[in-house]
């Protein structure tokens, strides 16, 4: 999470070895966050960066 489009910014390990079946839970949570607290013309990395993880992950559990 948090990478950049051009390669400049790597990302950041979200959740390690997601089973397939737990990976649409894992992510939608994220995705709609996105979608309601974005600012105009932001990606999701750049959301991801300006939020910070610590922050996505207290706001959306990854389940074990």
């Amino acid at each position: 999470m948090g990478g950049s489009l051009l390669g400049t910014r790597l990302g950041t390990l979200y959740a390690d070895l997601v089973p397939r079946d737990r990976l649409v839970a894992t992510v939608r949570p994220l995705f709609e966050r996105y979608r309601d607290e974005r600012v105009e013309e932001e990606r999701f990395g750049d959301f991801c960066h300006r939020v910070g993880i610590e922050a996505l992950r207290a706001s959306v559990p990854v389940s074990p």
